[in-house]
């Protein structure tokens, strides 16, 4: 066993900062000696995690592909140096393939192990990632049923670990105003939660369109209700923004909704819902720093 374990750990958007809290928190829990570094979010910066690159808050601010990918090449090259002047005994990625992908193959020329959580989505596009998945990534935890046995018959050593946000679910209680109050406004119409994503981007994306389904519904004789979900006081002017470009279609029924704590989260990343156990982030990078310790 490596004695005070160092750990890179990276996030690129704002939902991943979320569930890379978590797993940071479990694994003090059993793990008191680790720390940790890396391409850091508020969430875990909020814990103490050493910041290498503010990614993160970059990638949320850009609005354009080729913002972002220059601001990926300059996370690769600052994370490059930070790992030859002080190298990690495990490099922990969270999704974002573009950015992530990019560092699971520095790492793995510079032979640290490579924790991949959240995998990437090739079984929809870009499948000809997998042979660089497989060859890059030492461990990849799968949030989706199917995807174990998918990435396993693509040659990568992957295990299915659940979705966080069940863990969140079954921690979070409904708020009892803020249930009556929705009911109020939606005056016994059906609710439909719009989840533009955190990335200004794919906000500028993603919410038109799904604004679009809704006005569909209407059209069809659905008088849903609108209830719009942001991740900061930030995106939240950018979502006002777009439904005012958008028009009054959604007036009077709609609801700007921001979490009212940045820190709720799950304390542990998700249990599967078809296994009795629960993933430990402790089990896993364990294993991974023993195998490396072995070799």
């Amino acid at each position: 066993m490596v004695s005070e374990p160092r750990i890179f750990i990276s996030v690129a958007e704002e939902s991943a900062d979320v569930h890379a809290a978590a797993l940071v928190r479990a694994a003090r829990e059993q793990m008191p000696d680790v720390t940790f570094h890396g391409l850091t979010g508020p969430r875990l910066r909020a814990l103490g995690v050493e910041t290498v690159y503010d990614f993160a808050s970059h990638a949320a601010m850009l609005s354009g592909v080729l913002g972002v990918i220059g601001h990926a090449w300059r996370a690769v090259k600052t994370v490059e140096r930070s790992w030859r002047a002080r190298r990690p005994d495990l490099v922990v990625l969270l999704d974002s393939p573009e950015l992530h992908l990019r560092l699971a193959r520095k790492a793995r020329k510079l032979g640290i192990p490579v924790l991949y959580y959240i995998a990437p989505q090739t079984w929809a596009a870009r499948a000809g990632r997998n042979r660089q998945i497989a060859r890059d990534v030492s461990r990849l935890a799968c949030i989706l049923p199917f995807e174990e046995e998918y990435f396993r018959r693509q040659g990568v050593a992957a295990e299915y670990v659940g979705h966080p946000l069940f863990e969140t679910l079954r921690q979070e209680k409904p708020i009892p105003d803020t249930v009556s109050f929705l009911k109020t406004r939606a005056g016994g119409r059906p609710i439909v939660a719009l989840l533009p994503g955190s990335r200004r981007h794919v906000i500028d994306v993603m919410l038109p369109k799904q604004l679009e389904v809704v006005h569909r519904l209407r059209a069809g004789g659905k008088p849903v209700y609108a209830a719009i979900s942001c991740v900061s006081e930030e995106r939240r002017e950018q979502i006002r923004q777009l439904l005012t470009k958008d028009g009054a279609a959604l007036r009077p029924s709609r609801l700007l909704w921001t979490p009212t704590s940045t820190s709720s989260s799950p304390t542990t990343p998700a249990c599967s819902p078809r296994r009795t156990s629960c993933w430990s982030p402790r089990a896993r990078l364990r294993c991974t720093l023993r195998t490396t310790a072995s070799r």
